[in-house]
């Protein structure tokens, strides 16, 4: 185990039975009695009325324990909590990969405490009703159903040093959306259930139930404590006894294009200090040259050749033994691409991050691996999923000259379990991304399926088809969702056709998302002018597949070259791959991304600012117009060739109705409605005179009439920040009025009565 901030990984187990654990333990296992699901109260029993759980919406739940007086003082390897167990039945309708944060704590006061030590424990998701596997969900994440009852122990891959005869504690959360709960000695319940009262029994002296943390399921350094105790036990070693090296992450397999930089990502559990030596075909390898971290746990091997293929494994020492990887990891170097791989040297030559072809012919049954030829990001085929094996194929020629004759892909199928492929996490942590990928639809396909997305770890991010809940509804569109599913299921006005190849894409950058989609013609966008947050993107993701509510999410057709860059590809350069693709190129005309030009009202001597967002292939040509006529710059205008018009020291003579004309090599678009320009006159009244003579920043006076149902503009006479009236908004139109000459005679206009 790590200090606190540096989380490494822990292990997770299940067990319908009291885990064996070890020559020293510190456990309650006392009273606990589980609810009958008879809907009567069996006198006392678990906390389930109501129960403080790991969840996207609660504290973190700890447990304090007192070590023992050996002088050597003692190691935590390992600590086991039980699930709530309540309802008649188990319902595995989703049990989500959950990725449990565990840490060791040390009370400093009543209600405070320090973290000593954090690991992770990822359970990936499960969809078997079995009695070792993870706990289903409560309700999709969202309500309380059955429980099971099972125990969950957490080893750790670092044992954690304690002091003797000392408090400390330990804590487990499930950030984001998972749901369970965690019983506690039965004696003790917030209300008691129906009214009844219960005396709260502690049969555990050496500690206490806490929370911490407000909410989300992460816990802080707050402490909160409750009468009884948890159904815990906690795993000891004493400090002097040396715990031998054990693997806890095998090495993966890789396969590379030529020149790529090949990883071996291992970790080892034990008393430190750890001797770590990486081999190749049972040979030591040493640092120097194309090869780095020999001797730590992990192995890198830049510019990989032929001369790297092997096997490679990782042993590790210490005084107490050794333990060697395995099985062990291969490497195979795969040629890159050459321009004749039209699409495939595309991808290659635009730097991306990762690359899934998904022309692997093993039998999926077998959850062999979709291997990315860029990041060496190893993905596993789901066992009900379809590929190359089954004669799965993906676009060839002659529709589509860019790619080979036999490429083959990838097929999931609606309402097929593990018909999907999953990818290991990207680490992406950036908000300049690109995402595409050669999808076939089969049929009409249902809400929210999903393309590439990921739903784990810190991030709910990637692309999938809409859903009616949106506003307006993107059935059946091409949609995106991000910053942590803030900006969720985009509506981009994209219909994806059904039973033909589209190439779609998404491009993230720090202020806009913009949707791609190619199905034959020109390459259609959709642009979100929004700020986007870094995405971390740091759990599995899904190719076919949005795992939140399996199997109803499950994309039904074939996708193939799924490619991820760690940057914002220009509509250009994703114009370029799809033309590519299809062996035609085709400029994209000129269109505009958000809403036209607004109209300005403002005072003599200000300045009007208009702007439209436009997008097409480059380049593009912009022309602003007053009443049909072209502007240059010069005088008080500026921009007049660009996409934002500036107007200082505005005057009647520029009064009229502006719009911009974009021009490219596919054709012309212009702005409509007209955006006017209106000058208004100041009232004369002292309170407009004093406030625009403190020079505000805006000044919005509310003072139109236009009707606020059909969203007119509520003008800044100042700064020219144009705002709208929302639908059922009242103004002037309505008849309201503001402060008037009658009773504030620093305000114009006659009081009209009500």
């Amino acid at each position: 185990m790590s200090l606190a901030g540096a989380a490494r990984a822990a292990t997770a187990s299940f067990s319908t039975n009291v885990p064996i654990m070890g020559p020293i333990i510190i456990s309650n296992l006392v009273g606990h009695v589980g609810y009958d699901g008879t809907g009567t109260d069996p006198g006392p029993q678990s906390n389930v009325d109501d129960p403080k759980y790991v969840a996207y919406d609660q504290p973190a739940q700890g447990q304090t324990f007192t070590t023992g007086s050996d002088p050597n003082g003692y190691k935590v390897v390992a600590v086991t909590l039980k699930q709530v167990a309540y309802g008649s039945a188990v319902s595995f309708s989703l049990v989500p990969t959950m990725n449990y944060t565990i840490r060791i704590t040390h009370p400093l006061t009543a209600s405070t405490l320090s973290v000593i030590a954090s690991e992770n424990a990822v359970v990936p998701e499960d969809y078997t009703d079995c009695s070792t596997c993870n706990f289903p969900s409560v309700g999709g994440g969202a309500a309380k159903t059955t429980g099971t009852g099972r125990y969950i122990t957490f080893t750790f891959a670092t044992p954690v040093a304690l002091a003797p005869n000392t408090l400390y504690g330990f804590d487990v959360s499930v950030g984001h959306t998972p749901t369970h709960y965690w019983e506690t000695d039965g004696r003790d319940s917030t209300p008691p259930p129906h009214g009844t009262t219960w005396t709260p029994v502690d049969p555990y002296s050496g500690g206490s139930a806490y929370n911490s943390g407000p909410n989300l399921g992460y816990g802080d350094t707050t402490m909160t404590n409750r009468a009884g105790d948890r159904v815990f036990v906690v795993a000891l070693t004493l400090g002097n006894v040396v715990t031998p090296p054990s693997i806890t992450r095998q090495p993966l397999p890789a396969a590379l294009y030529a020149g790529r930089t090949a990883q071996f990502v291992t970790r080892a559990a034990g008393t430190a200090p750890l001797v770590y030596q990486w081999r190749k075909d049972n040979a030591n390898l040493s640092n120097g040259g194309r090869i780095s971290g020999a001797l730590t746990d992990t192995l890198t091997v830049s510019n990989v050749s032929a001369g790297d293929v092997g096997s490679y494994t990782l042993v590790v020492t210490n005084s107490a033994g050794a333990a060697t990887s395995a099985p062990p990891a291969t490497l195979a170097v795969v040629a890159a691409p050459t321009p004749s791989a039209s699409y495939m040297y595309a991808v290659f030559t635009n730097n991306s991050f990762a690359h899934w072809r998904l022309n692997e012919l093993g039998d999926p049954s077998t959850n062999p691996p979709a291997y990315d030829y860029i990041g060496g990001r190893i993905g596993t085929y789901g066992t009900a999923s379809l590929n190359g094996f089954n004669g799965i194929a993906g676009p060839r020629p002659s529709a589509f000259p860019g790619f080979e004759s036999g490429n083959s892909a990838a097929e999931s199928t609606y309402l097929t379990d593990q018909s999907w492929v999953t990818v290991p996490p990207l680490d992406l942590d950036t908000n300049t991304v690109t995402l595409t990928a050669w999808i076939y639809p089969i049929g009409a396909q249902d809400e929210f399926t999903g393309f590439i997305l990921t739903d784990s770890g810190a991030s709910r991010a990637g692309m999938a088809y809409g859903d009616h809940y949106t506003a307006p509804s993107g059935v059946g569109q091409l949609t995106y969702t991000w910053n942590n599913n803030a900006i969720r299921a985009f509506p981009s006005g994209l219909t994806i056709p059904s039973d033909q190849w589209s190439f779609i894409g998404l491009v993230i950058t720090p202020t806009s998302g913009t949707l791609y989609l190619g199905s034959g013609g020109i390459l259609n966008n959709a642009v979100n002018a929004v700020p986007h947050l870094t995405e971390r993107w740091d759990g599995p993701a899904w190719i076919g597949y949005d795992h939140l509510f399996s199997p109803q999410r499950v994309f039904n057709g074939i996708i193939d070259e799924v490619a991820v860059f760690k940057r914002s590809l220009s509509l250009d350069e994703m114009n370029t791959l799809f033309n590519i693709g299809r062996g035609v190129f085709q400029a994209v005309p000129p269109t505009f991304a958000n809403a036209p030009p607004s109209p300005q009202a403002l005072y003599a001597g200000r300045t009007a600012r208009f702007s439209a967002l436009a997008t097409g292939s480059a380049p593009l040509v912009y022309r602003w117009r007053k009443d049909g006529a072209n502007l240059s710059d010069g005088g008080n205008i500026s921009g007049a060739q660009t996409d934002t018009l500036t107007i200082t020291n505005v005057a009647a003579t520029n009064v009229g109705a502006y719009t911009l004309l974009v021009t490219n090599t596919a054709g012309a678009i212009t702005s409509a409605p007209p955006a006017t320009l209106t000058i208004v006159a100041p009232s004369g009244k002292g309170y407009e005179a004093a406030v625009r003579s403190a020079n505000p920043y805006a000044y919005c006076r509310l003072n139109e009439s236009g009707d606020p149902s059909t969203n007119t503009p509520a003008f800044d006479y100042w700064g020219g920040f144009v705002g709208r009236y929302e639908s059922n908004a009242l103004n002037g139109f309505n008849l309201v009025q503001g402060p008037r000459t009658a009773d504030f005679p620093e305000f114009e206009g006659p009081k009209i009565p009500v």
